[in-house]
């Protein structure tokens, strides 16, 4: 079994060496290792030639931006694996990932196996990276604790920062859509449940999320999220979130007013700024939750 690790990048120049140390260090190692440079990149490129000298197996793959779906299924064209595991370039996979995808495929079980994709790695976290290693730690343990194996077809867990799928059934589902901004992973689990195909979950395939943060970059992402989410939604297709519970929903619907206030961009700037740093740190991440969730109640609960 040949496999291939394939990793889409843009402009990742400062978080590919992380990566790649990674990837070097892992008790398995992956026959080919293929970063697949969404657009003109210069910096990656002379980096990923360097890289080469001690990676032997990995290659670049410059192409014209296409947004992160396109580069993935453009890297898997590419790529020459019967097993194609999907990392993003600001991932941390710790020496067990790759032999734990391996492992399961070569049990010969269909489908696809995710990871958790805890937040983490950081070597001097700021105030907003602290409170989500917090929050991720609290939600992979749900996820570890609650989720049987396979995982039941109402579950989304599969982020495309840390999967594998055999090339036959990647291709076989008809790959990324190319047309989403955001969410086409989202999307791809949907066709997979849709086929009948099962979806595995192993805490032992973790990869850290190593995305430097502050609460005003993270509160821009979620705006393409929201814009993401509209597109799914026309699809028939939805995050899963707790108040899209039945009954939530319709009692949050009329309580919104009470959480606009929470949505102002003051409160990202208390957060940067920490000014609400006298205060004990749990109180602290109690607020911050808070803050982002009216945000993204606000924007995802209309109908």
């Amino acid at each position: 079994m040949v496999c291939s690790v394939l990793i889409p990048s843009w402009q990742g120049s400062h978080k590919l060496p992380a990566l790649l140390a990674a990837l070097r260090t892992q008790s398995v190692q992956a026959d080919e290792i293929l970063v697949a440079l969404d657009g003109p990149d210069s910096e990656s490129l002379q980096l990923l030639e360097r890289w080469s000298q001690l990676l032997p197996q990995l290659r670049a793959l410059p192409l014209p931006h296409a947004g992160k779906g396109a580069t993935r299924n453009r890297a898997a064209a590419a790529s020459r694996g019967d097993l194609l595991c999907f990392l993003d370039d600001d991932m941390l996979p710790p020496s067990g990932w790759l032999a734990a995808h391996r492992q399961h495929h070569a049990l010969g079980r269909a489908g696809v196996l995710s990871g958790p994709t805890p937040d983490g790695g950081y070597d001097q976290p700021n105030e907003m990276e602290r409170w989500r290693q917090a929050q991720s730690r609290l939600w992979h343990r749900a996820e570890v604790e609650a989720y049987p194996d396979p995982l039941p077809p109402t579950s989304d867990l599969l982020p495309g920062a840390n999967f594998s799928v055999s090339r036959q059934l990647f291709d076989q589902l008809g790959r990324f859509r190319e047309d989403l901004p955001d969410g086409e992973d989202l999307e791809f689990c949907h066709r997979l449940h849709a086929a009948g195909q099962p979806l595995y979950y192993a805490p032992r395939a973790a990869a850290f999320h190593r995305d430097r943060i502050t609460a005003r970059s993270a509160a821009q992402r979620s705006r393409g999220h929201f814009a993401a989410d509209a597109l799914l939604r026309e699809l028939g297709i939805h995050r899963i979130k707790p108040w899209h519970a039945p009954g939530w929903r319709a009692r949050l619907l009329g309580c919104r007013p009470l959480f606009r206030p929470l949505t102002s961009d003051f409160w990202l700037t208390a957060i940067d700024r920490r000014w609400l740093g006298a205060l004990p740190e749990r109180w602290r991440h109690r607020i911050y939750t808070a803050i982002f969730h009216a945000r993204d109640l606000c924007n995802t609960a209309a109908p």
